[in-house]
Parts: structure tokens; sequence; C-alpha cells
């Protein structure tokens, strides 16, 4: 790519009953497109990954409780949904978990 083609990224992810849009050269960035209403730009917090990371540290540093993060075991339970859903996938039927 040319330098001055500049920097992109995006993303779509297609789910059962909505579709979520990421694009960062459009505004809004962030969009949800749900199946059976009008797409939106939910609410969230102002900054970026880089920005709430820095501010949760200093607050940390500070003796201030930060906001709840995505703790551990629950990015392991993330994780544990993807396999199974690429499972899903590869056999083309669903996979009960127990």
């Amino acid at each position: 790519m040319t330098p001055t083609f500049g920097f992109q990224m995006s993303f779509n992810i297609a789910l059962e009953k909505a579709t979520l849009v990421y694009d960062l050269t459009r505004e809004p960035t962030f969009r949800l497109c749900p199946a059976d209403s009008e797409a939106f730009t939910p609410k969230f917090n102002e900054g970026d990954g880089w920005s709430v990371e820095i501010g949760h540290f200093a607050k940390t540093i500070r003796g201030e409780k930060p906001e709840q993060v995505t703790t551990l075991a629950q990015s392991m339970n993330s994780v544990k949904i993807v396999e199974v859903e690429k499972e899903s996938a590869a056999k083309m039927e669903k996979v009960i978990v127990g």
C-alpha cells in the first residue's frame, strides 16, 4: 500500500438476530443492525482502547477503584464459546454443551 493510504480498521460481525458494524473511516464508527428493527449506534463510553487502559491504570495507581473489567474467567468463557461455534460450523449442526 502507498504511504498516503492511511490507517483503516473495520469489521462486520453477523449474528443470528443482528449485525455489528465497525468502520473507523465512517461516522458513526459503530452501528448495531438488528434483523427486526432500524440500525442504531448504541451508547458507549468515550475513548479508545489505549485511553481506557491508561485511565484504568492511573486510577489503580491513585488507589481509586476502577470500573469493572472483564475477568480472566469471563475471557476464558468467551474463548470456549468461540471454540464451540467453530465446531458447530465445521459439523454444520448444533453443538450441545453440557
